[in-house]
């Protein structure tokens, strides 16, 4: 073999198919592993429908596919290739009961540090994995892009997953570049996890844009949280994802010119403003034929409420740190200290499945419809949730109650039913396309799994006439 792993080809040829297909290169980490010299090449042997460059759902009738693999070594001088004197020595046999399955990656938008979970089904395959060293997990390994999924702190070694069911694994997102999609990989002794080809796709309103997992940058903090009308002042980001490409911050709606940047900050100066900042919405309170109400003194009377600056998509998720089942979500809400739970930012409206008994979540943010026309929301749970929608864009106080669902429900991202008599999809809502409206969600749980999930239907895509509708 070549001296240099990676210069090192295997090759697959299909009985099935009666072709052989070149494999894609060897990993890093595969080269790192093996010792060419001495006769060692480490070759984690792709999922068939990658090799043959098909969907994976086309090759559904085989329930077993077998191979022959050679190696091709590229030497200086010349190529050869390299067999085995015994072809069953270099037989390989993929059958689907031992072939894991990725079923879902939540969130799919994410950035580094984040926490992320990925739901799979390993098949039979946790029949085949003996004796875990107390440091390894009992797969290999997942990653976004080429960055590694960190599952220290979540993961035993001893720990098992269920055969034919859907598993949820947590860990942390390693360092990412940015990226509109990247693959998702899982690596397992017997070779990578195969896709589930519809639940591990994401698209955006119109299906224009689709992505496995997609790397966003974050912003950590600002260290000044006050400029000037005049303009001037020196500005700094700290967050991740900032070194390639070209940055455009606004603060206010006014642009803030770029100094520097790296991958973990960027400087700006802040631009002028014709006015300061409205921070309170002044409204004017009349009376039922429109005439002002004044006060004693005869002056007219308003309502104040503090204006919410809008930023970019994201959610907050307060997890609270202990939680008694007696208390209600109106109880949880009207929680005011910082100490009795943990804010972080969330990029989708579902909560991790399964992640302890006893827990409460309050999710806040805006929702920001793509065309004018009427939505309504599905929700599911376990074991309880509500939704409150803003009615006035840009408010937080004008609020209704859509749905209230105090029965649990098994697993699902989107509920198209009732269970329990509970009702999990509210009544039609109408919207303006680019207006941000106020929406929030408790959810609770129990003794035992849980769950959360919120989805959203259009009733008309007015940016597609030709778009059904529902």
């Amino acid at each position: 073999m070549a001296d240099d792993p990676q210069s090192n080809v295997v090759a697959m040829f299909s009985s099935d198919y009666d072709r052989e297909f070149l494999c894609p290169r060897l990993t890093e980490d595969d080269a790192f592993l093996s010792n060419t010299p001495s006769g060692t090449l480490v070759y984690r042997l792709p999922a068939p429908h990658v090799l043959m460059g098909v969907p994976s759902e086309a090759l559904g009738t085989y329930n077993a596919m077998t191979f022959t693999v050679r190696v091709q070594a590229v030497k200086p001088d010349f190529i050869e290739w390299l067999g085995c004197k015994n072809p069953n020595n270099c037989r390989v046999v993929f059958q689907r009961h031992y072939t894991p399955v990725l079923k879902y990656i939540s969130p799919p938008v994410v950035y580094q540090d984040a926490e992320v979970q990925l739901i799979f089904d390993p098949k039979s395959i946790m029949n085949k994995i003996k004796d875990v060293a107390s440091d390894d997990l009992p797969f290999v390994q997942a990653k976004i892009g080429l960055a590694n999924i960190n599952f220290e702190d979540y993961v035993r070694s001893d720990q098992g997953f269920r055969g034919w069911y859907n598993n949820p694994v947590r860990g942390i997102v390693g360092d990412q570049k940015i990226s509109k999609n990247l693959d998702v990989k899982m690596l397992w002794e017997t070779g990578y996890a195969i896709h589930d080809p519809v639940s591990m796709k994401s698209c955006n309103y119109d299906a224009s844009e689709c992505y496995t997992a997609k790397t966003v940058p974050a912003i950590y903090s600002i260290d000044q949280k006050e400029s000037y009308t005049t303009g001037g002042q020196v500005i700094t980001v700290k967050g991740f994802g900032f070194g390639r490409g070209t940055i455009k911050p606004t603060i206010d709606g006014v642009d803030c010119t770029v100094l520097s940047q790296s991958s973990d900050a960027f400087t700006c100066r802040a631009g002028t403003k014709a006015a300061a900042s409205v921070l309170i919405n002044k409204v004017a309170i009349v009376n039922d034929a429109g005439e002002p109400v004044l006060n004693e003194a005869g002056e007219a009377t308003f309502t104040e409420t503090p204006i919410r600056f809008v930023g970019q998509q994201g959610l907050t998720e307060r997890r609270f740190n202990k939680w008694n089942w007696h208390h209600t979500w109106h109880y949880m809400r009207r929680m005011d200290d910082p100490k009795q739970w943990t804010d972080r930012l969330a990029m989708h409206f579902e909560g991790h499945e399964s992640i302890g008994s006893y827990i409460a979540t309050l999710y806040r943010g805006w929702f920001t419809p793509p065309a004018t026309t009427k939505y309504r929301f599905h929700i599911t749970c376990d074991d309880h949730c509500d939704l409150r929608l803003g009615n006035t864009p840009g408010q937080t106080t004008d609020v209704t109650e859509r749905l209230n669902v105090d029965h649990w429900s098994e697993f699902e991202r989107v509920s198209f039913s009732t269970n329990g008599g509970a009702t999990r999809i509210s009544e039609f809502v109408s919207m303006e396309a680019g207006q941000k409206y106020y929406i929030e969600s408790a959810h609770l749980n129990g003794h035992g799994g849980s769950h959360f999930s919120l989805g959203v239907e259009i009733e008309q895509d007015t940016l597609n006439p030709n778009h059904p509708k529902n």
